[in-house]
């Protein structure tokens, strides 16, 4: 087997390719149907261009007498997902479980107001990472990637290039550190260094970076790392306050600057023109009795240009198709080998014809990124169905791609290479991953 020639290979590599698609395909249908046509759609979101925002939301405070800090990421917690990023792609670390400490009075239930409006840890709460795991290790690793191989994918922040990652940390600091669990700590050199490992890897378009505890400030002074927006609470030799206490609890339910922030949140929707400037504008330092800081030198956009919602919103519009799916048996090549190529036949509920053609520039994308390849250049492709020519270049390129000639693709900028000359691993590894996500989703 090891000294069979490589076309004596091919039928076995072309069903493992042909798997492979298949296992791409399945796991995109419920993805945004292409990265220009999203862009386009998304009205004011589309100044950030083709983006899939993330949220990592650390309570980095144990005891039942910092119940704010719980609150604090909770509230940010309902904002972002409020504003459309799934659950799938916000981290929640909370390391004191409240809900369900034996002194709540109000069992099961986590409020950022003494008139109890509103229930934080509801039904719809996924929390990733709880009491012990949440510790400075952990938090090094989720944002370097650098997990044990059995960590299961919702401790993972799989950010790419074109992800904008929003950073909240709440809990009890100094200068230029934070402590985690009342007993270790994290310095502003560690961040900033998990930051440009970040940025080395490109697994983040822009990071917007808040932390509300004493000093705050502080905690951004070593970034280094480029496309990075900082704000802090307080600044250096200042201490960030709680609002009020709810005497039922007997306890702070919130702290100002979340409050303040919870205020603010509560105006923004999706198509929201607020700017990071006019969020750090909002808050007044008589009502904080501290002074927020925002640093905003390492990113090239200014604050006064960056959408909040560039951070705290989701940018994809899902599709959906009416029709089944069909698979397209391999036509043969000159030379007489059958082609791995699959093509999926389709129309998207909206009537959008080039649902198909986009389909399947993304799954010949995410089989490139596995096989180390150029990516396929999407907004390329996606550019052909905008126009009076967008039927016409549908057609066009469904067949160059069903044929696997990309030569005809043009302005698309079509890949070099075609798929059978993806090694065989990679169709059984995607294949496996196929498999398992579906018997993993009957157990559960």
């Amino acid at each position: 087997m090891l000294g069979r020639s490589r076309e004596g290979c091919a039928p076995r590599r072309s069903l493992w390719v042909s798997v492979a698609c298949l296992a791409a395909v399945s796991s995109q249908l419920a993805v945004t149907a292409g990265a220009a046509a999203a862009a386009a759609a998304a009205g004011p979101l589309a100044s950030g261009g083709d983006r899939n925002n993330w949220a990592v939301l650390v309570d980095t405070s144990r005891y039942w007498y910092n119940y704010r800090h719980v609150s604090n990421v909770l509230t940010f917690y309902h904002t972002v997902k409020r504003m459309g990023i799934p659950d799938s792609q916000i981290i929640l670390m909370l390391a004191e479980d409240m809900a369900c400490n034996p002194r709540n009075a109000q069992p099961g239930t986590i409020f950022n107001s003494m008139h109890h409006g509103v229930n934080l840890y509801g039904e719809h709460v996924e929390v990733d990472y709880r009491g012990n795991e949440v510790s400075v290790s952990n938090f090094i690793r989720l944002l370097t990637g650098r997990h044990p191989p059995n960590t299961p994918r919702n401790k993972r922040l799989l950010t790419d290039s074109m992800s904008n990652v929003f950073v909240f940390a709440t809990g009890h600091s100094g200068d230029e550190f934070i402590k985690f669990q009342d007993w270790e700590e994290i310095t502003s050199t560690d961040i900033a260094d998990a930051f440009e490992q970040m940025h080395k890897q490109r697994r983040y378009r822009r990071i917007f970076w808040i932390s509300d505890t004493c000093q705050a400030a502080t905690l951004q002074n070593q970034f280094y790392s480029p496309e990075i927006i900082g704000i802090g609470s307080s600044g250096k030799k200042e201490n960030s306050y709680s609002h009020h206490i709810d005497h039922e609890l007997g306890v702070a339910v919130v702290d100002r600057f979340s409050f303040h922030s919870n205020e603010f949140m509560r105006g923004l929707t999706t198509s929201s023109r607020h700017t990071v400037s006019d969020y750090m504008n909002w808050f007044d330092p008589r009502d904080l009795h501290s002074t927020p800081t925002m640093r905003e030198d390492l990113s090239t956009v200014k604050a006064s240009e960056t959408l909040m919602s560039e951070f705290w919103a989701s940018t994809g519009r899902m599709r959906f198709l009416n029709s089944s799916l069909r698979l397209v048996g391999p036509p043969k090549s000159a030379d007489g080998a059958p082609r791995s190529t699959c093509a999926v036949r389709g129309r998207s509920a909206d009537g959008d014809s080039g649902a198909e053609a986009r389909y399947m520039a993304h799954t010949i994308r995410s089989a490139s990124r596995y096989d180390k390849r150029e990516d396929l250049d999407v907004a390329g492709i996606a550019s052909l169905f905008s126009g009076p020519s967008r039927t016409t270049g549908h057609r066009r390129t469904s067949e160059a791609l069903a044929s696997g000639d990309t030569a005809d693709l043009g302005a698309a900028q079509a890949p070099r290479w075609k798929l059978e000359e993806l090694d065989p691993t990679v169709g059984l590894w995607l294949g496996a991953f196929a498999i398992g996500s579906l018997t993993f989703s009957k157990v559960l």
